[in-house]
């Protein structure tokens, strides 16, 4: 009888806080609201614990305007029906995410024991893995990473590469929201985390999703990647509605 080959659960453990908001802002409470804090005064381990994050979540904001303004840049060509009308300008993407929505991840990994060599995502005789194979959901993704290692990136030959830490660095992940927005001119990233075999090591990253406004229309753009200046029957959606979408259809809701 053959084995049936089941797939694993992520084995990791995280805190998310995400860009807090006005309890009278009805648009982003839907996405957002005020973030839920350990109490730092009874645990003097963690002073400035909220402080450090939200600051790092301001950093990290003023280098996505700089990736908004880079990937508006990269996409800002002549049109290709001719006309002095460029296709994107470079504040395109800058200008539909003054409000951004935004959630900031910090995320443990233990070390595990088994296989995670399969390249279909799945594990030998379900052994636990730190994350399976998948696409961020949103825009794009912020990634910083310790020494230890783990990440992969599953090329166009469907063979999974190792993303190797560099000190100093950030990993750029793109996601379904912007693939789709330009018609995979940017390609979403499949990727995933082995666990540390090690018993003594553990692995730590801090990813910083960025979405854009909650009511940016997102449609494919007319002579962009794929298409080619015909435009797309896509009437678009508005990029809350895409990722309560994806979240729903994600995470079970509790009964």
């Amino acid at each position: 009888s053959s084995r049936k080959q089941r797939v694993a659960g992520d084995f990791k453990e995280g805190f998310d806080c995400g860009l807090e908001c006005d309890d009278d802002d009805d648009a982003r409470v839907a996405f957002f609201g005020q973030n839920l804090w350990p109490d730092e005064r009874g645990n003097p381990s963690i002073h400035g614990f909220r402080t450090t994050l939200m600051e790092y979540q301001s950093e990290l904001i003023d280098l996505s305007d700089k990736l908004l303004l880079a990937l508006g840049e990269s996409l800002d060509n002549e049109n290709p029906n001719g006309g002095e009308d460029v296709v994107v300008r470079e504040d395109f993407f800058l200008r539909r995410s003054r409000n951004p929505m935004c959630t900031l991840r910090l995320l443990r990994y233990p070390p595990s024991e088994g296989s995670n060599d399969n390249d279909d995502g799945t594990a030998d005789g379900g052994a636990s893995r730190g994350c399976g194979a998948h696409t961020d959901y949103g825009l794009f993704t912020i990634l910083q990473q310790d020494s230890i290692g783990g990440l992969q990136v599953r090329n166009r030959n469907s063979r999974w590469i190792d993303a190797k830490p560099l000190k100093g660095s950030f990993v750029i992940n793109v996601g379904d929201m912007l693939s789709h927005w330009t018609n995979g001119e940017y390609a979403s990233t499949v990727h995933r985390v082995i666990s540390p075999s090690v018993s003594t090591m553990h692995r730590y990253s801090v990813p910083f999703f960025f979405n854009p406004d909650h009511d940016a229309l997102v449609k494919p753009l007319k002579g962009v990647g794929l298409d080619q200046g015909e435009g797309s029957d896509d009437c678009g959606r508005k990029a809350l509605d895409i990722l309560m979408a994806r979240y729903d259809g994600t995470f079970q809701k509790s009964k």
